[in-house]
């Protein structure tokens, strides 16, 4: 059985929204962040970020980050992730709205597949690799998915406008349109396939997002609590939406209805050649940034992790060698 360790994070595109985090923590915000310390604090916060994310003792194998911004932007985590050896996969131009970080030691064969939606312009960070440890192939992608807004949905509904209900769809049609026709794509029979976002959406106001997900045969890593905070101006009267559950995990195996030729030539490369079978994804309560602490914190997002195992099946070659080897 291998495991490999997963981490989604939208880590905040400026100090705007680093004072959303401020203003969540109210109490602390009025006695310790006065107005012009924010922005030293929001640097120390990003420094501090990119120490506890990167933790060798706890460091993912995979991360799906949103808001990175632009190439000129100096982050701390990105450059923690570049020192330890990490590949930075993302849109080859100015800007880097979401990153896929792949660990060098892990992986091998990484491949560029990024994309600019026409949805709102977003940046789709998605990548192509081998896990060396066991030949498996994966495909991994990160968005920031546009088009939903919880206060312009309420709108919608108060004053009879569609601006928000038009906005979230078009969010839905980076998936069906885009990102999940850009994974079968690049799949192979047998491919582990990751999709890490700020969705942008809650699955119980707007199921219909995490549909089109489920519909693909992906299965959704449930994180424990609220994974943003949001107390902009405009919502301020809506306290319901102080704290949202937005970001999340997708995993699956690809599998595809197989011609006679197919199954037969894989009956044969199963003679020769190990298969994967994914064991579980599962959410692991895992925080190194203790929520929303603001000192540690520089985001209005929290960090979600996963373990996801799957397990090798030996080739009949192989498994009559093992059993010749133990007699």
């Amino acid at each position: 059985m291998t495991t490999l360790r997963v981490c989604t994070y939208n880590i905040g595109a400026r100090v705007n929204d680093y004072m959303e985090n401020l203003k969540y923590n109210e109490d602390n915000y009025e006695r310790e962040h006065k107005p012009e310390k924010d922005s030293t604090s929001y640097s120390q916060a990003q420094e501090k970020t990119g120490d506890l994310l990167t933790a060798p003792w706890q460091r993912p194998h995979i991360y799906c980050l949103q808001e990175v911004g632009p190439l000129d932007l100096d982050r701390p985590l990105i450059n923690r992730l570049v020192a330890a050896n990490f590949a930075i996969i993302h849109f080859e131009g100015a800007y880097r709205d979401s990153v896929v970080a792949l660990d060098r030691t892990r992986f091998s064969q990484i491949e560029n597949h990024s994309f600019v939606s026409n949805f709102e312009n977003r940046y789709v960070a998605v990548a192509t690799a081998v896990d060396h440890l066991t030949g498996q192939s994966v495909v991994i992608a990160s968005a920031h998915v546009p088009g939903f807004s919880y206060l312009g949905m309420k709108q919608d509904r108060e004053y009879g406008s569609d601006r928000g209900k038009d906005r979230a769809e078009s969010g839905d049609a980076l998936f069906t349109r885009e990102l999940i026709p850009m994974m079968n794509h690049l799949a192979e029979p047998n491919t582990l396939q990751i999709i890490g976002a700020d969705m942008n959406a809650d699955p119980e106001i707007w199921p219909a997002r995490f549909e089109s997900l489920e519909n693909a045969s992906f299965d959704r890593i449930e994180p424990d609590s609220f994974t943003n905070v949001h107390l902009n101006f405009a919502e301020r009267d809506h306290p319901e939406l102080k704290t949202r559950k937005i970001d999340y995990l997708f995993t699956r195996v690809t599998t595809f209805e197989k011609s006679i030729l197919q199954r037969i030539s894989e009956a044969i490369g199963g003679i020769f050649f190990a298969t994967f079978t994914m064991d579980e994804s599962i959410f692991v309560d895992r925080d190194p940034l203790d929520g929303f602490n603001p000192e540690c914190n520089a985001s209005d997002h929290r960090p979600v992790y996963a373990e996801i195992t799957y397990n090798r099946v030996p080739s009949w070659v192989e498994g009559i060698y093992n059993f010749l080897i133990r007699a």
